[in-house]
């Protein structure tokens, strides 16, 4: 049942499903029952659209003797109608209303999509007849399937640019571009085996491939960055390419804050990058400075919680590359404490998470200045009056690790983090005196078993600090400031 709340369509989906015959997970759509008539017009349309093996001598002949012919004319102009691009807010399993879409049960018992491509792209599939296509029916595919591609426009309803995180969009129409994008991914590997220049290293169809990234389907976007980095892998010159134009992408969204509609993509676009850099050598061909300061800046944005994971785990890679570390960590630190969000609570805790982690992993010592603003944004993010922060907060800072590093290393954080999360045991909400009270337990256990039994040691070259929870609880209560 389709239900529309305001101007959003509500569509429920089905977990236990597959969305596709491919190799590519996704969820899938209710079962309709197909009248035979239909089974058997599919069936007999995939028997003609079956590759047709023309023998040109005897039948000993080896396969390269063998010319392929696969029927793409009615696939060539459905492509050149172009691709629909409608997202929609599903809660269960997506729509399947495109009347070109037919799902059935194939011989194997297993759910099946059919659309206006499915057939052409189990004609291909088999890679010991790809090779043999004629260059013509290549050429020709490729260029429906960038008319069907590039002349597409994302559409996406402004109301869906905040919605929450727990709910999905989904492409409406998916299923005719996952047969396209398999379908671009057997052309791609054509190309490469016969050595041909091809299409998809130009510089022009990258650029307009990467702008399909922003898309707010997640199972299209992992398609769309397994279908770039094979583009990398294939045609390695065209890395460089491809990384400034990311680059660029995020450069001009960390500068306008106002792009909205435009940040779908900035997730997929950080893994890209995080695999292009895992490429040493390619390190010695790019400014991290650059990157680093990109990176860092797109915490200012609205939309941090839909992207933070990726970003987070790029800057950590610059962090472990880069000679001088700690000046980046403390260049990093700094820039989120004094941009530290007001208006947004619910980014507190990223800023926050980025902060105390990259700082526990590398054993970082904070100059005066900075631990005590420091200090005021952990009692400020202990104390905020958004539940999904505080709780959020509460369950980073009793974490075993990063609460023994932070009071071994600065004493007076005991009395501050212990005091703050006891407050929020009074709280009105259930779910924070909850996590206060689990909190509160993992910091009692830390002080019984007495971590690392009171031997650790944190070195910045010069200095070692080593001392039990009794010193670190005399010196916390001796302690008014830092």
């Amino acid at each position: 049942m389709i239900s529309t709340v305001g101007k959003i369509t509500v569509i429920p989906r089905r977990i236990n499903a597959s969305r596709s015959t491919t190799s590519f997970n996704h969820p899938t759509t209710i079962l309709r029952k197909v009248p035979k008539r239909s089974k058997s017009k599919i069936a007999e349309a995939r028997s003609q659209a079956l590759p047709v093996l023309t023998r040109k001598n005897s039948i000993t002949r080896s396969c390269s003797e063998f010319s392929v012919h696969v029927p793409i004319d009615a696939e060539i102009k459905a492509m050149k109608e172009g691709g629909k691009r409608n997202y929609v807010i599903t809660g269960s399993i997506p729509s399947n209303k495109s009347e070109n879409n037919v799902p059935l049960v194939n011989n194997e018992n297993k759910l099946v999509i059919q659309n206006r491509f499915s057939m052409l792209y189990d004609s291909l599939r088999d890679e010991n007849m790809t090779i043999h296509f004629p260059t013509e029916m290549v050429d020709r595919l490729i260029k429906g399937i960038q008319d069907f591609l590039f002349s597409s426009t994302i559409s996406i309803n402004p109301l869906y640019y905040y919605r929450d995180l727990t709910l999905k969009l989904y492409l409406e129409n998916f299923y005719e571009f996952e047969a396209i994008y398999n379908i671009t991914f057997i052309l791609m590997n054509y190309d490469k085996q016969k050595e041909r220049q091809s299409v998809f290293e130009s510089q022009d169809y990258i650029s307009k491939f990467i702008k399909l990234l922003n898309s707010p389907d997640d199972s299209e976007k992992t398609i769309l960055e397994m279908l770039l980095c094979r583009i990398i892998v294939l045609f390695p010159k065209t890395k460089e390419f491809v990384y400034h134009q990311l680059l660029k992408i995020l450069d001009n969204f960390s500068l306008d804050q106002s792009n909205e509609g435009k940040h779908f993509c900035v997730d997929v676009i950080g893994k890209i990058i995080l695999y292009i850099i895992s490429d040493t050598s390619f390190i010695q061909k790019i400014n991290l400075d650059d990157l680093h300061r990109t990176l860092i800046r797109l915490f200012k944005s609205d939309f941090l919680p839909s992207y933070y994971i990726p970003v987070n785990r790029l800057l950590h890679t610059i962090y472990s590359l880069k000679k001088q570390m700690n000046q980046y960590i403390l260049k990093s630190s700094e820039f989120l404490i004094h941009h530290w969000p007001i208006q947004s609570s619910n980014k507190r805790y990223f800023y926050l998470h980025h902060i105390l982690y990259t700082a526990n992993e590398y054993c970082l010592l904070f100059p005066p200045k900075l631990l005590q603003s420091l200090k005021c944004k952990i009692d400020e993010s202990l104390n905020v009056d958004c539940i999904t922060v505080q709780i959020s907060s509460i369950r980073l800072l009793s974490e075993t690790s990063l609460f023994s590093y932070l009071v071994r290393l600065y004493p007076p954080f005991y009395s501050l983090i212990r005091s703050s999360i006891e407050q929020n045991l009074k709280s009105w909400s259930p779910y924070v005196v909850q996590e206060a009270t689990a909190g509160i337990q993992k910091i009692n256990f830390m002080e019984k078993v007495e971590v690392n039994d009171g031997d650790s040691m944190i070195e910045d070259g010069t200095t070692k600090y080593s001392m039990n929870w009794e010193t670190i609880k005399m010196i916390a209560s001796n302690s008014s400031t830092l």
